[in-house]
């Protein structure tokens, strides 16, 4: 996400399904298997984006430069700060879902405002409904909104 590789040209930032993954495309493969196990997502789609990613990305130092996982890590020490408007939907086949959540979470323990909205279905299947919270987020002032899990709180 250029938001968080640049954040002092960012004052705000929406990442609708960004393709936030836990797992490196260089991790072994067995650990692969497992994410898609854990995440739900179509098997074929993730073997597919973990082949492309290799193909384009050198190797795991690589990777970790451009992951937004890592890249919020670094992101919390600095002054200027993005705020950040999040959004996926919670069974979705490419298994963005995770590590969505999981880089909200980190973004609002670290102090970075954050706007996360889960979304109970597939990500297609609610893209009206994102699309309508993008206006007001990226017009409002700041805040910081933490709406939980998508188990526990449907968007």
């Amino acid at each position: 996400m250029l938001g968080l590789s640049h954040p002092g040209h960012f004052d705000k930032v929406a990442a609708l399904c960004p393709a936030v993954y836990r797992d490196s495309p260089f991790a072994p493969l067995g650990q692969i298997r497992e994410a898609v196990v854990r995440t739900g997502a179509e098997p074929r789609i993730v073997f597919g984006i973990w082949q492309l990613s290799r193909r384009y990305l050198s190797s795991a130092e690589e990777w970790r430069r451009f992951s937004p996982l890592v890249l919020i890590e670094a992101l919390a020490v600095q002054h200027a700060r993005p705020s950040l408007y999040l959004s996926a939907g919670l069974y979705d086949r490419y298994g963005l879902y995770e590590g969505t959540e999981r880089l909200a979470q980190r973004a609002a323990q670290r102090g970075v405002p954050t706007e996360w909205h889960p979304l109970y279905g597939g990500t297609l299947r609610h893209r009206h409904r994102i699309a309508r919270g993008i206006p007001g987020a990226l017009s409002a002032p700041q805040r910081v909104v933490d709406r939980g899990s998508a188990g526990s709180q449907p968007g």
